[in-house]
């Protein structure tokens, strides 16, 4: 690592969660107050996945680095359950909430478990199986299936930037992937060119995030307020959700 590549990481841990929530924030309000065919409903729509990608990202990372695996799960179920109504307030049709969808901390829960089994469930049958059922529940959750993915690549691409960088490129891969194969299958293969370019458009937020994380990111926290922002991350997410589904329903 060179000196001249080291003096652009003047992003600590928290400014680039500060940007994930600032992404995700526009992804919720084009999600809650717009239709498809708004004209920036798409560029606020994929700038959000630049979030998902930083947090499966961040649980990877702070697995490894947090003083209580416990806690931190615990912390992780606790604000899945308080953010649940809000996040179906907020993406409900209609003034009643329903179940839309498992909120984006069960996700994040999830992958913990997918973590924790990878570390120490030692039989390899049980470990794959065990694997395949969170994954398979995480596609009842926000993100889908591609989050506990991205979150295995982080795992398994450990150690290094070069590896951070070719884990994020196989997300953004996976992502297009997804995405083509979505829009192949809902339209047919006449529209495959606009399919490719999609498919670009979904994972442009994943490599920005790859970028980010491989480039500018020091791997430091915050030197002051650190339990402030630890604390803002958990309560930001249900308390912006609540005040996006009020706000929808008083507009119907």
């Amino acid at each position: 690592m060179t000196h001249d590549s080291e003096k652009y990481r003047i992003l600590n841990r928290d400014m680039v969660k500060l940007l994930a929530i600032a992404t995700m924030t526009l992804n919720h309000f084009a999600g809650c107050f717009w239709e498809p065919s708004h004209p920036w409903y798409d560029t606020f729509l994929y700038i959000g996945y630049f979030t998902a990608a930083v947090m499966c990202y961040f649980l990877a990372e702070g697995y490894h680095y947090t003083h209580s695996k416990t806690r931190y799960a615990e912390r992780l179920l606790v604000f899945a359950l308080l953010s649940q109504i809000p996040f179906d307030l907020a993406f409900s049709h209609g003034k009643r909430p329903k179940f839309v969808r498992g909120n984006m901390l069960f996700t994040l829960l999830i992958c913990f478990g997918l973590l924790v089994c990878m570390e120490y469930v030692r039989d390899r049958t049980l470990r794959i199986l065990t694997m395949f059922v969170l994954i398979f529940a995480a596609s009842y959750s926000d993100w889908g299936i591609l989050a506990p993915l991205f979150v295995i690549f982080f795992e398994k691409l450990r150690g290094s930037r070069r590896k951070t960088a070719g884990a994020f490129l196989q997300a953004a891969v996976l992502d297009w992937g997804a995405c083509f194969s979505s829009e192949i299958y809902y339209h047919g293969w006449g529209i495959a060119g606009n399919a490719v370019i999609t498919g670009i458009k979904d994972c442009a937020g994943i490599l920005a995030a790859g970028i980010v994380i491989t480039f500018l990111y020091n791997g430091k926290s915050a030197e002051k307020s650190h339990a402030f922002y630890k604390w803002f991350f958990y309560i930001f997410y249900p308390l912006h959700l609540l005040i996006f589904g009020i706000i929808r329903v008083s507009l119907l």
